[in-house]
């Protein structure tokens, strides 16, 4: 079954189980604002498989959320929904503007048995940012001998998870040089009211 996961608000509709998890790897005293603050909307999606679709066609393509922050630092993240996602951003070894995307799944835990996080990547452009969600996907994302458990093959499709902070982030930077997918928000200006 499909539907909205935390993350999905800013990125794209995904199965929660093909997604990386882990436990909390990151503090809240790590995360960065990395994203401006304001409002944005998606100027560009992209999926390695369908390189060819029209990307205007996609579903997320014009959609449009707000970006604030709370006092110690989480992101919210607000697409007119009465529950607006948070995340922490956290900068990503050796990767300038590259920043790990670690989302709270308190309002999912009803929905999975696993509590930590999902995670994702976000590289910064000046005002734009893309978000990339790993998915589980085998061995062209994960190299051969790595540490991660795979699990949910036969059932309920395949679930990546990492144990360790060190793994999991050897796995992110090789991902962050070739990410599969990836939608590309721009911020926009607000629209001066006349009165």
């Amino acid at each position: 079954m499909r539907y909205k996961m935390l993350l999905c608000t800013v990125v794209m509709a995904l199965p929660l189980s093909a997604c990386w998890k882990g436990p909390n790897f990151y503090s809240v005293s790590e995360s960065v604002r990395a994203i401006p603050a304001g409002k944005y909307k998606v100027v560009d999606v992209y999926s390695a498989s369908k390189p060819s679709a029209n990307r205007f066609d996609d579903p997320e393509f014009g959609s449009r959320l707000k970006i604030g922050y709370e006092d110690d630092g989480r992101v919210i993240i607000n697409n007119d929904t009465d529950d607006p996602a948070k995340m922490m951003l956290v900068p990503l070894k050796d990767r300038p503007n590259t920043f790990v995307a670690q989302i709270e799944m308190d309002a999912l835990i009803a929905r999975t048995s696993a509590p930590g996080s999902v995670y994702g990547l976000v590289q910064v452009r000046g005002d734009r940012y893309r978000v990339s969600l790993p998915l589980c996907d085998g061995t062209r994302r994960l190299k051969p001998g790595s540490s991660v458990i795979v699990k949910g093959l036969l059932v309920k499709g395949r679930v990546c998870s990492f144990d360790d902070k060190e793994t999991f982030e050897r796995a992110m930077v090789d991902y962050a040089n070739d990410p599969l997918s990836w939608t590309e928000y721009k911020r926009v200006a607000d629209k001066k009211r006349s009165g």
